[in-house]
């Protein structure tokens, strides 16, 4: 059994949304309006949708701690001596629920020897600025970045369940971001654990996916690890 929720019923219900939300989506046809099913049905979950992200984001840590170590050393080893030989270094690792903040540079205790782009997502100047012998800690799956290792920047790939990676699920993303994965714009790859689909948290009222991401702190598990 299931129960429908209607765009005015939803808002009707959540006044803390505020007059602006409410004005914005009042320009929505009725053809567009959107119909939830929430399940009306079900058994409770096992463990509290607190316990389920501590222990979703416990066995990440854990998934980096056992298997990437090696990975990560060996991409900062060559970070290092890229450096050395007069290379610079870059990060990207800007996409995902508040991993643009995660890493600024103003950040108390960041060393910043990872330097991060401080935007969303890096622009064309900042591809145009590699060079041969840089070095590229990045989460992007794009064309630039395919691009810029093409020309002899060494890139150090981390996952990130927003792109193609070995685990993501058939039509899993959008169309176009299923057409090259992490593997075929890196040199190497660091598995940051991240699920697929992101979220750690099974609520049986909303079946069609699983909530609360875990990709920021997956992405910044690895970039503090380096």
């Amino acid at each position: 059994m299931s129960g429908n929720v209607t765009r005015r019923g939803f808002f009707s219900g959540s006044a803390a949304l505020g007059i602006s939300a409410i004005s914005a989506m009042s320009s929505v046809s009725k053809a567009q309006a959107f119909n939830i099913e929430f399940a009306q049905d079900f058994n409770p979950q096992e463990q509290s949708f607190m316990d389920q992200y501590y222990y979703g984001i416990l066995n990440i840590t854990r998934g980096i701690r056992d298997t990437q170590l090696d990975k990560i050393a060996q991409a900062m080893e060559k970070a290092y001596e890229l450096k050395r030989k007069g290379g610079k270094i870059y990060s990207h690792m800007t996409y995902g629920h508040y991993s643009m903040y995660a890493g600024s540079p103003n950040r108390p205790g960041q060393p910043n020897v990872l330097p991060k782009h401080a935007g969303i997502s890096p622009t064309k100047e900042d591809f145009d600025a590699m060079k041969e012998g840089d070095f590229l800690l990045t989460h992007y799956v794009n064309e630039q970045t395919r691009a810029v290792r093409e020309r002899g920047v060494y890139v150090a790939g981390v996952t990130n369940n927003y792109f193609k990676f070995y685990g993501t699920q058939p039509e899993g993303l959008r169309p176009e971001r299923m057409k090259m994965a992490i593997e075929d714009i890196s040199d190497i790859v660091i598995d940051s654990h991240v699920p697929w689909d992101n979220g750690l948290v099974h609520a049986p009222q909303i079946p069609h996916m699983k909530l609360c991401p875990s990709s920021g702190i997956a992405a910044y598990l690895v970039y503090w690890a380096c």
